[in-house]
């Protein structure tokens, strides 16, 4: 969802909330592969998508208006499993892991970018794959989970939340 609630998004298309009727596809450039964790950024203007399945650990920022890409944020060591827009729009936090240990959780990474700037100011590595991520709506905190997708309730460690400051880490 956007945040005014208007809009709704996958790696495909933004749709509007209330109907599902597609307003547009999007199209991604050739490198772009499996698009996943998708954001909409408030007031509906960017989209962005991460991507797993590939090769690449891209993420990709769209103008939802014309689903021209406008910024490639590059820097993640696995796949991008989600993708959360501050509220202020200033920051994108992503969250990351390996692929090849998918069944076992590990190791994760989370990044919170500034989109002004497109680099990460911070990155936090996490012993387990980390699936998803969310800003705090007062942008003070950033938070991601993960852990080991297979593996059943009988495991101790399955999964795990990480919260860190936006301003300090």
């Amino acid at each position: 969802f956007a945040s005014d609630g208007k809009l709704i998004a996958n790696g495909l298309s933004i749709r509007d909330a209330w109907s599902a009727d597609i307003i547009r596809f999007l199209e991604w450039k050739s490198s772009m592969s499996d698009p996943y964790g998708v954001s909409i950024s408030p007031g509906g203007k960017l989209f962005a998508a991460g991507q797993v399945g590939s090769k690449s650990s891209d993420i990709m920022i769209l103008d939802a208006e014309t689903a021209m890409e406008i910024q490639t944020l590059s820097g993640h060591a696995n796949p991008v499993w989600d993708v959360a827009f501050s509220l202020d729009g200033r920051f994108l936090a992503s969250a990351s892991g390996k692929y090849s240990d998918f069944a076992n959780g590990g190791p994760g990474e989370a990044k919170l970018w500034d989109l002004s700037t497109g680099k990460a100011n911070q990155t936090h590595e996490t012993r387990l794959c980390l699936y998803s991520i969310s800003i705090s709506g007062d942008g003070r905190r950033f938070a991601a989970s993960g852990g080991a997708y297979h593996g059943g309730y009988k495991r101790p460690d399955r999964g795990e939340i990480k919260v860190w400051d936006v301003q300090t880490g």
